[in-house]
């Protein structure tokens, strides 16, 4: 790997093969920040069938074009179809009714056009390797992305979506979905927090507002506390961090779902992502976003981006503000103390759950942090929780 070039991912695969994207072979070219975190992303999607048609989050830093967001949030399905008659049980809902269209692919390509370096062939491949022994069908899948990129869902995937999603099974994926999805590329959100400046996605609320409180409480341990933590009710993340030696930065968080619909044929699976239409309640008009945390952020120090941060797992935004704190305050010599911080815990015990069998969950996939940082000298490291 180059000297200023790092990665760090919530799962293994993934910063294999981000490191892979990073380190040239002879003759060749090193990839860049993004061409690393798309390896990482597709890592971890040809391991897990629902990731590639998902949805998540990239941020883009350290070029000289400014900070930018990339939305790959999923939508409610059902443009140009008639509304479907709704559920009145929602213990009777089925999976196929919780089908969102992805945008997980579209965000993707949009943040490698004009800066990625590698092919998105040359990435995939580097994904597959690091993968292991990947389920054919789900390698031909990733291939096509390759060939394919924003177009995937509504070419490739197109007729094999749609027949698994038909109406007459119970689903309203329409073809006006799949056309309809174009990740945006926007500004990124910035606030100052104590000797850094910090980047979010615009659409990261609950990290917003932990930074309007005035006030965070400080356990015995020395552990930053929200001083309302909550667990989040949304889907677990996967973090792929990663920097080059040009100075990029680039970082995503991406749903990875515990309930999805198999795709016959493909090896990829649609995550259950959307509320269902349910009887008598207003639903969401079709093609609208769905909100999704999104717990990344770069910072940088007197102007100059050096650090790049998620927390995955479950937990998600209020546990990055902590982190954040952490990483910020005046006098940090360790960024290692403050990722192995314990960052939030319930007392409470839910019924049918011991306490022991919580906490050891909590301590599994709650707040996992992962991210990289370049020191004074030019030395990229990553940052990685003893938690992974």
């Amino acid at each position: 790997m180059l000297i200023g070039a790092a990665s760090a991912s919530t799962h293994d695969e993934a910063a294999h093969a981000a490191s892979l994207a990073l380190t040239a072979e002879p003759g060749e070219t090193p990839g860049t920040a993004i061409d690393a975190v798309l390896a990482g992303v597709l890592a971890v999607a040809a391991r897990k069938p629902s990731v590639l048609l998902g949805a998540g989050t990239l941020l883009l830093a350290g070029t000289g074009e400014g900070l930018f967001a990339v939305d790959g949030r999923a939508r409610t399905t059902g443009i140009g179809a008639p509304r479907p008659r709704g559920f009145v049980d929602a213990s009777e809902v089925p999976l196929i009714a919780r089908i969102a269209t992805p945008g997980l692919p579209s965000a993707l390509a949009r943040a490698h056009t004009g800066r990625g370096r590698l092919t998105l062939t040359a990435i995939v491949r580097h994904a597959l390797a690091a993968a292991g022994d990947v389920e054919p069908d789900r390698a031909r899948s990733l291939r096509a992305f390759a060939r394919e990129a924003g177009a995937f869902v509504h070419e490739s995937m197109r007729a094999p979506l749609l027949a698994a999603t038909a109406r007459s099974l119970g689903g309203n994926l329409t073809a006006e979905d799949l056309e309809g999805v174009r990740a945006d590329l926007v500004p990124a959100r910035t606030v100052r927090v104590d000797t850094r400046a910090w980047s979010f996605a615009p659409w990261a609320d609950a990290l917003a507002a932990a930074f309007q409180q005035t006030a965070f409480q400080q356990s015995g341990d020395g552990t930053l506390v929200d001083p309302a933590p909550a667990l989040d009710e949304g889907p677990a993340l996967g973090i792929v961090c990663a920097n080059d030696a040009h100075g990029a930065f680039a970082a995503a968080a991406f749903v990875v779902a515990a309930e999805s619909l198999p795709i016959e044929g493909t090896g990829l699976a649609l995550p259950a992502l959307a509320p269902p239409v349910m009887r008598g309640v207003t639903r969401q008009a079709p093609g609208a976003i769905l909100a999704l945390g999104a717990p990344l952020g770069v910072a940088a120090l007197d102007g100059t981006v050096d650090l790049a941060v998620g927390v995955g797992g479950i937990g998600g935004e209020p546990l990055l503000a902590q982190v954040v704190r952490g990483l910020s305050r005046g006098g940090l010599t360790s960024f290692e103390d403050v990722i192995a911080q314990p960052r939030a815990r319930r007392t409470m015990t839910p019924e049918g759950h011991a306490l022991a069998q919580l906490e050891e969950r909590l301590d599994r996939t709650f707040g996992v942090v992962s991210g990289v940082h370049v020191d004074e000298r030019g030395r990229g490291r990553p940052l990685i929780d003893p938690r992974r």
